[in-house]
């Protein structure tokens, strides 16, 4: 979530006369949460597609580098649920991290 992003968030919810509250009631979110979403802290957020639906604003954009990347971003959005936990955990084993 760029701050570009963000800032079209807070935009879309002046214009729409709506706060990070009713967001939050729209989205299913819990208390506080679309304000540590739209945080310079946060960078990524599972309620991403969710803001962008109920406020009919388009997704972030990422910078893909490389064929590679595409190539796993591609293959990640195919796998199910329970795929893409064991690919998370294989990437943390690979990278010293613990399992989450």
């Amino acid at each position: 979530m760029s701050p570009a992003w963000k800032k079209l968030v807070r935009d879309r919810l002046t214009e729409l006369e709506h706060d990070h509250r009713w967001l939050e009631g729209e989205i299913g979110a819990g208390r506080g949460m679309v304000t540590k979403m739209l945080s310079d802290e946060q960078q990524t957020s599972a309620l991403v597609v969710a803001v962008c639906e109920a406020l009919g604003i388009p997704m972030p954009v990422a910078v893909v580098e490389g064929e590679d990347e595409h190539r796993l971003i591609e293959g990640y959005r195919e796998l199910s649920p329970t795929q893409r936990a064991h690919l998370l955990g294989l990437l943390n084993g690979i990278r010293g991290k613990p399992p989450e």
